[in-house]
């Protein structure tokens, strides 16, 4: 299989927070430039750096920053051999009501041609070892972005302490997105399409932007498509609907997807991260 992707970096950066007076609720603000819907404020590195042991085991503690992860490491994180079943258990979750997903939030910034859509999502533990998932994905639709060498669509995903709304990690979540979607569409075709399980099958995609890339990368790893052989393309303008009608229609997004994901991305980096020694 022969793919290749293109496209500029988008760096969001999350503030450094002072420790917070308990009793009080918690606030996570982030600032976005509103000319390429960009986050401006830069992390203080020597506590929130995602690249040490240290920030693994910090970001556990009370009264400290919350862990930086980039789009790099995010993907450097997921893998389609536990993403797919992690998304298939969060299906058969929203379908026994055990999640709490609300419309999603959609504003209108039309003097920059804009839109920013949130998507809060919880998940209940499962059975006595599991552990509950809180977060919450935010995205920024900029039309005018191209001109400016920058994705239109951006997103980025809080997750939180379920025991005390604590933020955990910040995570850039272009590629959340992509994988999550990549891997709801595995499910969906497994349990869908009879001959899931058969060989030699031959992919087709309609359209060609990035989530083509990753639909293709997504089913050569999950399912036995023929060997030595491209996914088959088909682009066309009039395949694709407006995106801001097609955001208004979807009142309720699957933002479950994206916690459960962003779960997985961030308890792998523990266990990567586990046999670290503490800072001093």
């Amino acid at each position: 299989m022969k793919l290749k992707s293109s496209g500029k970096r988008h760096q969001m950066y999350h503030c450094k927070m002072n420790d917070i007076p308990k009793g009080l609720y918690l606030v996570t603000v982030i600032l976005f430039s509103v000319g390429v819907n960009s986050a401006v404020l830069k992390p203080d590195n020597s506590t929130m750096s995602s690249s040490t042991c240290g920030s693994a085991i910090s970001s556990t503690q009370p009264n400290q920053p919350p862990l930086f992860l980039s789009d790099e490491q995010v993907r450097d994180l997921l893998d389609w051999e536990s993403l797919v079943p992690a998304i298939e258990s969060v299906m058969v979750k929203v379908s026994k009501k055990e999640v709490i997903q609300p419309a999603r939030l959609f504003m209108r910034i039309p003097e920059v041609n804009g839109v920013l859509l949130s998507m809060p999502g919880y998940i209940k533990r499962t059975g006595p070892d599991g552990e509950d998932s809180l977060a919450i994905k935010v995205v920024t639709s900029f039309t005018d972005n191209k001109v400016k060498g920058l994705p239109s669509v951006l997103a980025t995903v809080l997750l939180y302490n379920t025991d005390n709304g604590k933020l955990k990690v910040v995570m850039e979540g272009t590629e959340i997105t992509k994988w999550r979607t990549a891997a709801a569409s595995v499910v969906a075709t497994k349990h869908l399409f009879g001959r899931s399980g058969d060989k030699d099958l031959v992919l087709a995609i309609m359209g060609s932007g990035a989530q083509a890339y990753i639909h293709a990368k997504a089913f050569h790893a999950s399912l036995k498509l023929k060997k030595n052989s491209d996914a088959a393309i088909y682009s066309h303008s009039s395949i694709f609907s407006d995106s801001e009608a097609a955001a208004r229609g979807e009142l309720k997004g699957m933002a479950t997807e994206d916690v459960i994901t962003a779960k997985l991305i961030y308890d792998k980096y523990q266990a990567q991260h586990s046999n670290c020694s503490s800072p001093q």
